[in-house]
């Protein structure tokens, strides 16, 4: 029995054709920046937006009210929050908040 070199077989073509050279993971999936994400959002979209205070990040919840100028609103459950588009570090839609639970009977 004689072995052949692995080096020398041909690729099968049903793997040669699933592997590309020459681009990486992000260049392949569409992979876009908070700031495009925020303006492409439609108003009352649920997101969470992380972004640059002072002291380090912090996260606003709440719905997408608008955008403009370089800035978003988000309406959180305190207040309206104006976050410039140049600090926001993440953002993403979020689902809606669950139902809250009834209280228990006492």
């Amino acid at each position: 029995m004689t072995y052949e070199p692995i080096i020398s077989r041909p690729v099968p073509a049903n793997l040669a054709e699933r592997h590309t050279y020459g681009t990486s993971y992000y260049e392949q999936v569409s992979l876009t920046t908070p700031q495009a994400f925020l303006a492409a959002a439609a108003p009352g979209t649920r997101v969470v937006i992380r972004y640059r205070i002072d002291g380090g990040l912090t996260d606003a919840l709440g719905y997408l009210t608008g955008h403009a100028d370089g800035e978003c609103i988000v309406r959180t459950r305190q207040s309206d929050v104006v976050i410039p588009l140049g600090l926001v570090v993440a953002a993403k839609e979020v689902p809606p908040a669950p139902e809250r639970r009834r209280p228990r009977p006492v």
